[in-house]
């Protein structure tokens, strides 16, 4: 079915809206009562406040195996440098990662849907998940909270934004798509000193460096080359001066493993590593490992469905690699649960990737993520 013009246009409304008025992980107060009163507005039923801020809508007859349609809400800390009309007005916090592109094409799917309702032959849901981008993460708030005893999902279909796919390609991947994701966190601590006497001190300059250097030497052999292990460090601090040794150097970094089985592993290793670099330099550490995302599974037979019913319609659909990146939405596939993540090509209009301040997208590709939700919704029972 056609989605109509008027929808379309209400759906880029409400992008630019959220856009202009983006919130960060687990604050996203008026953006939940914007998607409440716009599903009170087309009398769709919902519940509220799952798992903090999370909003779960139904439309369809009551049914059992139901397939749950997955959008995210959050916004990230970066000041948009765009000078668009719907701008954000949020100092230092952005939509740059396509979330208000996927709330605005799972309303438009919802008012499409409500419009046809009697079509449906399965109740359909549709999450609207807080607290995507930041630790523990809103699908497993969600989960903890009930959302799989309260609602009879057995298989969830998410989309997500791609600069790198023009409008109208749906790319997909079958298999592990996406990486598990931990955030590392360590600090060497010895005697600090002066640096023209380093006999005297412990050095954890030379500690954090050798640590880096010998993570990097883990990684390249610890995994077989083409299933991969990436360990980068984003944080190196030290307070000192040039003619000083600090007392204590911290570092922070991720973790990316396509493995859990690696992951577990690896774990132990850079816990190895640290105790062993720092004993070796009289000092002491102390490793944190903040444990993130679990691996993304896309199910085959639920990804070669959803492709197949799209079949039906104008888009075109392209097989893609697997990228170490990581979403929470893998969660969902952990409980039993099939599961699988889309992406919807947006064009890159700046040249710009996800998670920059300049990142914007090709507004026609919001037509195209209805259609996408839409089909599923219909089809897929």
């Amino acid at each position: 079915m056609k989605i109509s013009t008027d929808i379309i246009h209400q759906a880029i409304a409400h992008r630019r809206h959220l856009h202009t008025y983006p919130e960060l992980s687990g604050k996203e107060y008026e953006t939940a009562k914007y998607i409440r009163n716009t599903l009170d507005a087309i009398n769709v039923c919902y519940e509220a406040d799952i798992g903090g801020l999370g909003i779960v809508a139904w439309l369809g007859p009551e049914s059992s195996d139901c397939l749950a349609l997955r959008s995210d809400m959050d916004a990230l800390p970066i000041q948009e440098t765009n000078k668009t009309d719907y701008c954000s007005q949020n100092h230092a916090v952005m939509h740059a990662c396509g979330h208000d592109v996927h709330m605005a094409c799972l309303l438009g799917s919802i008012h499409h849907l409500k419009q046809h309702e009697d079509h449906l032959k399965k109740r359909v849901f549709f999450i609207f998940q807080p607290h995507e981008e930041v630790l523990p993460g809103g699908a497993q708030l969600m989960i903890k909270d009930g959302l799989f005893h309260r609602f009879p999902i057995s298989k969830l279909i998410a989309l997500h934004v791609s600069p790198e796919l023009n409008p109208g390609v749906i790319g997909y991947h079958k298999g592990p798509f996406m990486a598990a994701s931990d955030e590392i966190r360590i600090t060497f601590s010895s005697r600090g000193g002066h640096a023209a006497r380093p006999h005297l001190t412990g050095d954890t300059i030379a500690m954090g460096s050798n640590f880096i250097v010998q993570a990097q030497q883990l990684v390249s052999r610890l995994s077989n080359p083409i299933e991969p292990i990436l360990f980068t460090v984003g944080v190196f601090e030290g307070i000192g001066a040039t003619n000083i040794i600090p007392a204590e150097v911290k570092l922070a970094g991720t973790l990316r493993t396509m493995n859990e089985g690696h992951r577990e592993i690896m774990h132990k290793k850079l816990n190895d590593l640290a105790e062993n670099i720092a004993t070796f330099g009289q000092g002491t550490c102390l490793v944190d490992i903040n444990q993130g995302y679990p691996v993304l599974i896309n199910d085959a037979v639920l990804t070669d469905a959803a492709i197949h019913a799209l079949d039906s319609t104008s888009l075109t659909n392209e097989n893609l690699p697997a990228r170490m990146t990581s979403e929470d939405f893998a969660w969902y596939g952990t409980e039993g649960r099939s599961i699988t993540l889309l992406r919807l090509g947006t064009g890159n209009p700046n040249q710009s990737g996800l998670h920059r301040p300049d990142f914007d997208i090709d507004e026609g590709a919001i037509a195209c993520g209805i259609e996408t939700l839409s089909t599923l919704a219909l089809r897929l029972h």
